[in-house]
């Protein structure tokens, strides 16, 4: 049943409360004086179902509210009241609580601390002349505004019903001509039969929509609106979602369309800063592709070959994890997908799903430009820009992290010649030779399976195989690795069982959801035909929180602590001990070509009583072993207050002018090249730049956090206690509004105390609402609500969410 809430870092719930709490002082509980910046505690629960829930605060409508005393001669107004449909009042409610459900809509008066019922829409029957609300059921969606509520319905007779109470009337809008029109029995006769809804005497002519089945509607005033002759106010513009695209009613009366030939089914409208964002999707049956999409408010019908295409009225975002395969999330910002079965709600620049939350922070100019974080229960991104390519150190997990090799040979070298761990099938072989392993192929269909089991996974967490190619006989076939029932992709190639060159080292990722998991390496060839390998290995991994996937591997142990007393988001420490780090294998996303745009960033926090030797200490490091310095990305420290910066053959600061940064405080480093040009900022402000067209594609570079890519063994200087925390790198320059921005809103994580995650143990988003007074955005999840200021949680419920929300300057209403 809806709960009224209300906002308040004192609030402290609990699941034994009765609803939720609104918060409203009955000094300001009159009509005149409502004022819900002034808002006490109380308890409220509404025995209803809802399926839809609107705050209406009638003081945001054009006149503050004013029409609600010009009323008077209304039907509605001088009705009987105090019966099953209309309650004690008489006059319309500052501030409705909005309940439909899927037969009828009740107004609640919210300003009554004790929210009684003020007016009831209900129909027993299911034809158009009973009641302003036929019963036809399937009503999914409501808003209001200037005096106006909209009820949206997917029944395919209905359309959309406008309810207008300053007129007393309402009209009925639909797909089709013969059907909609105008009713003037009143409004105090909504739940009677007699209203004239069809066509024909007495009706005016209505545009029509694109489609019946109306899933979303959401209301807005534009600029210049032209004045309703009746009420006196402007004339709100409508945005309709339906299966066939979008309908807009326009302050004039016409209607636009927006749709698609494909992927045609719209299933969210929301319109905020004078723009329209919407959800298109494949099939509202939760079997298909999602788009998030923003447009400039259109004045003519817009029609698209595709669901996904661009044009200049068009931004887009695509959910790559969900069942669109074709679209990988590599070009354009993307968004956290959904499990099959599942579509979760969204509001504007904010997307819900059962993997967590996504928040489109900056739109960007094109469509690899722009700027998107990930919430769910377990981690917080801060923002990726753009052609995002790793988002690492982002978890709120303090379980120091292990390297633990899992591959049965212990340290996978090979160093024992007993493989009786190996299964060998179709005829296949393997031995050691050398401290090498030696596979041949079978005699059947010319491959051979080479099984090994691998025990203790951790369910659902990722793990990456690397192994090193060093020879294969003249004949010899394909490689691939086997697992989860099918073929892994390998990192950079992204093809599974195919023929491979020796003499290179191969990385394959996947995530397991079994503690127990057979890893099965196919070699094609005859068995006169060999393949060689070492260095197979196997290793859970920090993960990569980025659309990519590609997590770190973790050699020693690395430290996980919090980056602030009570704080959720931890930062990793690496002991001074040379094998302790964290390595990602060759990536050739990473290769961004001579003078290509690129951004790294890094949080870190030294420690005033670090030593150092003369020698650098690196937070990380792009290169290969022996490397020239051309073709190498870094940050290193000098001594625990400067920070020094080489990319690609140019040390923009070196030495005794490293950059200045506090010790014991946490610092933001952001690294980037733009248009030839490079960058270095320190907590938003930049301190270094000039010209860097160096080649930064190097085919043997790892990526090491916490030590040197460019030595092996790793150099045995290291910071002994800096912390580094949201590591991130992007095939795409931010500009410097951008890096203001993220510095900005990333640094109060690093406060004490400071959330950051969804509250409670579910990922999936049931329901979203944006405050645009307090600019707070509220998700619900079946674990309670949770209540962001940007990227930060300031307040949660306990209280599950199950379908709705719907919050106004600090008034809350949730289901």
């Amino acid at each position: 049943m809806p709960n009224l809430v209300g906002i308040g870092l004192s609030q402290v719930p609990t699941n034994s409360m009765l609803g939720g709490l609104a918060y409203q002082s009955p000094d300001h509980a009159s009509i005149k004086n409502l004022d819900l910046k002034n808002l006490s505690q109380i308890n409220s629960e509404i025995a209803d179902t809802a399926v839809d829930i609107f705050i209406y605060d009638t003081s945001k409508d054009s006149d503050g509210g004013a029409w609600r005393h010009r009323t008077t001669h209304t039907s509605w107004y001088n009705e009987t009241l105090n019966t099953a449909t209309r309650g004690s009042r008489k006059e319309f409610p500052a501030v409705a609580v909005l309940v439909l459900e899927g037969t009828k809509l009740t107004i609640y008066d919210g300003d009554d601390p004790d929210l009684p019922m003020w007016m009831k829409f209900e129909a027993s029957g299911g034809n158009w002349n009973d009641g302003v609300l036929p019963a036809f059921n399937g009503y999914v969606a409501i808003s209001a505004l200037n005096g106006i509520i909209c009820v949206a319905s997917t029944n395919n007779s209905y359309g959309v019903v406008k309810i207008q109470f300053i007129s007393d009337d309402a009209y009925s809008h639909t797909s089709v001509t013969s059907y909609g029109g105008y009713d003037s029995l009143g409004l105090s006769q909504r739940n009677s039969s007699g209203h004239t809804f069809l066509t024909g005497t007495g009706a005016v002519s209505l545009g029509v929509l694109v489609n019946n089945y109306v899933n979303d509607v959401a209301m807005t005033v534009l600029p210049n609106a032209p004045i309703d002759d009746t009420t006196g106010l402007p004339i709100p513009t409508i945005a309709l979602a339906t299966n066939g695209g979008v309908s807009v009613i326009k302050d004039d009366g016409t209607v636009v369309d927006i749709t698609w030939s494909s992927y045609g089914i719209a299933s969210s409208v929301y319109f905020k800063d004078n723009y329209l964002w919407l959800t298109n999707d494949s099939g509202i049956s939760n079997n298909g592709g999602r788009y998030l999409k923003k447009y400039s408010i259109p004045s003519s019908d817009i029609s698209e070959s595709q669901g996904y295409l661009r044009n200049s009225a068009l931004k887009y975002w695509a959910s790559p994890w969900g069942f669109l395969s074709s679209y990988t999330g590599t070009s354009y910002p993307p968004l956290l997908g959904s499990n099959a079965g599942f579509y979760g709600p969204t509001v504007g620049p904010y997307w819900g799903s059962s993997g967590g939350l996504t928040i489109i922070g900056d739109e960007g100019t094109t469509t690899t430009n722009g700027l998107v974080a990930y919430a769910t229960t377990s981690y917080n991104t801060g923002w990726m820009h753009g052609d995002i390519k790793g988002a690492f150190l982002s978890d709120t997990d303090a379980t120091n992290a292990v390297g633990t090799e899992l591959h049965p040979n212990g340290n996978s070298d090979f160093s024992s010649t007993d493989v009786s761990y190996i299964s060998n099938t179709a005829g296949g072989t393997a031995t050691v030779t050398s401290g090498q392993l030696v596979l041949s192929g079978g005699i059947t269909a010319n491959y051979s399976d080479h099984v090994l089991t691998v025990n203790n996974l951790e369910v659902g967490a990722q793990y990456i195989i690397t192994i090193d190619y060093v020879a294969k006989s003249a004949g010899a076939g394909s490689i691939g690795f086997y697992v989860n029932g099918s073929y892994l992709p390998e990192a950079n190639d992204g093809s599974g069982y195919i023929a491979r060159s020796a003499g290179n080292s191969y990385s394959f990722y996947f995530t397991t959801l079994f503690s127990s998991r057979t890893i099965d390496l196919v070699t094609g060839g005859n068995s006169s035909q060999t393949h060689t390998f070492d260095n197979w290995s196997i290793k859970k991994v920090e993960e990569d929180r980025s659309v990519n996937q590609k997590g770190l591997q973790v050699f020693g142990t690395v430290t996980k602590s919090a980056v602030a007393t009570g704080a959720e988001l931890v930062g990793y420490s690496f002991g001074g001990n040379n094998s302790n780090y964290l390595e990602q294998p060759y990536n050739s996303a990473l290769d961004f070509g001579t003078g290509g745009d690129f951004y790294y960033s890094i949080w870190f926090k030294t420690d005033s009583n670090d030593t150092y030797s003369g020698s650098y200490d690196y937070l990380f490091e792009r290169s290969s072993i022996g490397d020239p310095s051309s073709n190498r990305v870094e940050a290193r420290l000098n001594s625990a207050t400067l920070v020094d910066v080489y990319a690609f053959g140019t040390g923009f600061v070196s030495g005794s002018s490293g950059l200045t940064v506090g010790a014991n405080v946490w610092n933001k480093l952001d690294i980037l090249r733009s248009s030839g040009t490079g960058y270095v900022y320190i907590n938003g402000v930049l301190k270094a730049s000039g010209s860097n067209a160096g080649n930064a594609t190097d085919s043997n570079a790892t990526l090491v956090i916490g030590n040197r890519a460019y030595f092996n063994p790793k150099n045995s200087t290291l910071p002994t206690n800096t912390q580094i925390a949201l590591f991130k790198v992007s095939a795409s320059a931010p500009s410097a509004e951008q890096i203001k921005k993220m510095y900005e809103d990333e640094k109060v994580l690093f406060q004490e105390n400071a959330k950051c995650t969804l509250y409670g143990s579910s990922d999936a988003v049931k329901a979203l609402a944006y405050d645009e007074v307090t600019e707070q955005l509220h998700v619900g999840t079946s674990s309670g609500r949770s209540d962001f200021q940007g990227l930060r949680r300031i307040n949660n419920t306990t209280t599950a969410v199950t379908t709705a929300i719907s919050a106004h300057d600090e008034f809350i209403v949730e289901q």
